[in-house]
């Protein structure tokens, strides 16, 4: 028995010598550099792993830069864990004028490679002055290298991941721990077969498969969803997690390597047998519902989120800020999947008549366009098929009705009408912060068959573009904590506006920069550094931004699904 344990043991610590790759995430080695110059060129960085000038083990990194468009560089290179050599290879220079190079660091600027006098170049000539390196390449060449003769003495950047680490450690003592039983009762027990073994060694053998790469994204694009966190064992404030083996798995679950095959491979052999589909439902008129968009898995609206709203309506009057509220109606309200759904479900009913009763009550702004977007699937199409957002159509009918509300205190603003846009169709989706064309969340979160998403696509949506879009001035910010575009449009009403929000208020941006000259779009969900749990925190992370940028309106825009978060609004913890 202590033998099979020592056994286990040491091919467990040779299995996490050799798998260090994966528990030990070293970062890239950053090298960056000012650089003046004409023309365009290849600039590649390679670092040497050992103390020597022959640059045989190299990780190398490289780019293509126009010296008359850029000034720094930055080459980040990958896998280079502790490098003692530097060099710097040129290639296809277009100008054979001179080149001037300063200010050369490492390591986020952490190491200075200051000692100018210790570069040297194969080719071409080279000089110094005040503290810049002149190089010049030779005539008819194009290519150049410069080599820093001195060791550097820097390390790579390096972070432990324990949870990658717990994996590799559990299942190798597992699979060692049980083949050292299995050979021990081969040679003890008569007639033992082989084939036990040889199942059990290639069952444990594809065990490491999910976890030989592990997903690190917080967010999957292609699902539409935020994936499961990490939560320890141990608590920050020392407590214990007793729903950790939950929590592991619920992350494991969403991370494992080669989950999109297994996913695809699902569906392609269940889909023809079955005709239903994962997470959600296919429905003959081609419109795919989510199971999250079918089930309200938020639960139901309390009166703590209204009075949650009602008290942000207060600290915005408080400010000299006129709230506007634009609550977009979920999907399956306006396109039932089924006859009876909008019958049984009164949550879009209560809702309806709750914003009646806050209007009339707390002279409160809040838009509910239900009744016009149902309407209006008449002429048009509101939503798209296979994805939960309102389409161009349908966020010009929730912007009208916003404007009629706006318009009855500012009758000086003009309501933008249809002749002021140009058109055009397209059979696929636009609804993110990036306006890219997709081919709609819904058919991606389901990860149905690229054949079978192309099929579905048989609809055309129409998209609008102002006539005047050249004149409208965006930028983009997208940083920890911060996910917003600033409008700037010379020929809107003199209004400062911050429009607050979900993805629903993506395409509400072909109306309203139009509508205003000063437009700061603030996305709520989504955001880099900000926990799912966190985004409709207003207060916590955003009441510095509303307060610096002094808007006379704020448009608050929201789907009925999400509503049971407004209670979060001024939590700071």
């Amino acid at each position: 028995m202590k033998k099979r344990t020592i056994i286990a043991i040491i091919i467990t610590i040779f299995t996490l010598f050799c798998s260090n790759k994966l528990w030990l995430d070293f970062s890239p080695m950053s090298v960056d550099f000012d650089i003046l110059g004409k023309g365009e060129c290849n600039i590649e960085a390679q670092l040497n792993k050992k103390d020597n000038n022959e640059f045989k083990q190299i990780k190398s990194q490289g780019r293509k830069i126009n010296l008359e468009e850029i000034s720094h560089v930055r080459i980040s290179v990958e896998r280079s864990k502790f490098p003692k050599r530097i060099r710097f290879v040129f290639n296809d220079i277009t100008d054979d004028n001179q080149i001037e190079i300063k200010n050369i660091t490492l390591k986020n600027g952490k190491y200075k490679l200051d000692d100018l006098k210790a570069f040297s170049i194969n080719n071409g000539k080279l000089a110094y002055s005040d503290n810049t390196i002149q190089i010049t390449p030779p005539q008819a060449e194009n290519s150049m290298i410069l080599t820093y003769n001195k060791p550097i003495d820097i390390r790579t950047s390096v972070k432990f991941d324990f949870k990658i680490f717990i994996v590799i450690l559990v299942l190798t003592y597992l699979l060692a721990y049980k083949l050292t039983d299995y050979i021990a009762n081969f040679n003890t027990i008569k007639h033992q077969s082989r084939i036990e073994i040889i199942f059990l060694l290639i069952f444990f053998i594809f065990l490491f498969v999910p976890m030989s790469h592990i997903n690190q994204n917080k967010y999957s694009l292609k699902e539409n969803r935020a994936f499961a966190i990490w939560k320890p064992l141990i608590k920050k404030n020392g407590g214990i997690n007793f729903n950790f083996g939950k929590d592991y798995n619920s992350w494991f679950n969403d991370r494992f390597n080669l989950r999109p095959f297994f996913l695809n491979s699902q569906i392609k052999i269940l889909m023809p047998i079955t005709k239903k589909l994962p997470k959600g439902f296919i429905y003959p008129n081609d419109y795919i519902f989510s199971d999250n968009e079918i089930e309200n898995k938020l639960g139901e609206i309390n009166q703590q989120d209204y009075e949650a709203l009602i008290k942000f309506d207060k600290y915005c009057k408080e400010h000299n800020i006129e709230l506007y509220v634009l609550l977009v109606p979920s999907r399956k309200y306006i396109y039932p999947p089924t006859k009876d759904i909008y019958i049984k479900d009164e949550y879009a009913l209560k809702i309806y008549e709750k914003v009646k009763e806050l209007n009339q009550k707390y002279n409160m702004h809040i838009v509910n366009p239900l009744k016009e977007l149902k309407e209006g699937t008449k002429n048009t199409y509101t939503y798209f098929k296979a994805d939960p957002h309102w389409t161009f159509d349908g966020a010009y009918i929730g912007y009208k009705e916003l404007m009629k509300e706006i318009n009855k205190k500012h009758q000086d603003i003009y309501v933008l009408q249809e002749n002021d846009f140009n058109y055009y169709e397209s059979y696929l989706v636009n609804s993110n912060f990036n306006d890219d064309f997709i081919y709609g969340y819904n058919s991606t979160y389901m990860n149905l068959p690229e054949q079978y998403i192309k099929k579905i696509h048989n609809t055309k949506y129409r998209y609008y573009i102002h006539k005047k879009a050249n004149r409208l001035k965006i930028k983009t910010k997208v940083i920890p904590y911060h996910l917003e575009k600033n409008f700037f449009y010379p020929n809107g009403a003199d209004y400062r506006v911050i429009v607050l929000g979900t993805s629903m208020t993506e395409n509400l941006d072909e109306f309203i920069p139009y509508t205003f000259k000063n437009v700061f779009h603030i996305r709520n969900n989504n955001v880099k550094n900000i926990p799912n749990e966190d985004q409709f925190k207003i207060i916590k992370y955003h009441e510095k931004d509303i307060l610096e940028y002094k808007p006379n309106i704020i448009v608050f825009c929201i789907t009925y699904g999400n509503m049971t978060r407004l209670r979060q609004f001024f939590e700071m913890e």
